[in-house]
């Protein structure tokens, strides 16, 4: 019984192994899908037949590849920051099967990869640096506001914001020019229709 366990518990043990290697090697390929989409934003399926298994000890890659499945025009965007947004996307597969050393145990990991394209037009305001909006009147602003640095938000009376807000940076509520002052609010309002400053 207890050899009997002991084989159970190794092979645990390889099956385990071997899963985690594969999840790695899938890893490795998102990296270097990512790293050959900032240089070539459209590879061909040849381009992404150059991937390379990583070398790992008393295992090996019996399949790993990366295939560029069919594009989707307009897709709704359901989660995340740009939720209620519709992109264009080129889906890819990952697949990296491992096996150990004699093969004795294989494991296949499978994600996707979505690459999307979102339409400047969908939003207000879109800003590459940093946006700074201080109107000195009241202002009800509707629309999606984003910014790849920071936001800077304020009023000398009060600016109701009627949609999502979003930074690569972050959000102030002061001015950026900090000697600058003002006597009024920025509010945003949830998908609850609650308002916070």
């Amino acid at each position: 019984r207890t050899t009997i366990s002991s084989a159970h518990v190794g092979r645990d043990y390889q099956e385990e192994q071997t899963f985690q290697v594969a999840d790695g090697g899938a890893n490795v390929a998102e990296a270097w899908l990512h790293d050959l989409l900032h240089d070539n934003p459209e590879p061909t399926q040849d381009a992404l037949d150059s991937v390379a298994p990583p070398d790992v000890t008393h295992f090996s890659f019996p399949e790993y590849t990366i295939t560029k499945l069919p594009f989707r025009e307009d897709v709704l965007m359901r989660q995340g920051v740009y939720a209620g947004m519709r992109a264009d996307t080129q889906p890819y597969e990952i697949r990296a099967r491992a096996a150990n050393v004699n093969a004795s145990v294989e494991r296949t990991v499978v994600m996707t990869i979505n690459q999307m394209w979102i339409n400047l037009f969908q939003f207000g305001i879109y800003m590459d640096g940093d946006l700074e909006l201080f109107p000195d009147y009241p202002n009800d602003f509707v629309g999606r506001i984003h910014s790849n640095s920071n936001i800077y938000l304020g009023s000398d009376d009060v600016l109701n914001i009627f949609g999502s807000v979003t930074a690569g940076g972050h959000i102030y509520n002061t001015p950026k020019d900090p000697a600058a002052s003002y006597n009024g609010k920025a509010r945003i309002l949830d998908f609850d229709g609650q308002w916070h400053d």
